[in-house]
C-alpha cells in the first residue's frame, strides 16, 4: 500500500504510535506526504527518528506539530 500512495485517494498518514513511526519510510515520491503529529515523543533520539519518516529521500513533504504539543515530553526523557 506504501508504495501506491501516490495513486490512493488518501494524502494523509497518522502514525498514532511508536510502531508505526519505527523501520518505515513513508514514500511518494510523485505526490507531497504530510507527517501530523499529535502526541510528544519520549526522547530526542525517538523524535528525530519519527520526523526522518517523510522526506528522507528528498520526497516532497509537510511536517506538522498540533498546537500546544511539545516535540519531546521532558518528564518522560527524565525517567
Amino acid at each position: 500500500m506504501l508504495r501506491k500512495l501516490d495513486q490512493s485517494p488518501y494524502k494523509i498518514l497518522f502514525a498514532d504510535s511508536q510502531f508505526g513511526m519505527r523501520g518505515i519510510d513513508y514514500r511518494c515520491e510523485r505526490v507531497p506526504m504530510h507527517l501530523v503529529i499529535s502526541k510528544s515523543f519520549d526522547c530526542t533520539r525517538e523524535a528525530l527518528q519519527g520526523v526522518a519518516r517523510v522526506g528522507r529521500f528528498g520526497d516532497p513533504c509537510t511536517r506538522i506539530i498540533f498546537d500546544g504539543i511539545e516535540l519531546v515530553d521532558k518528564m518522560k526523557q527524565l525517567q
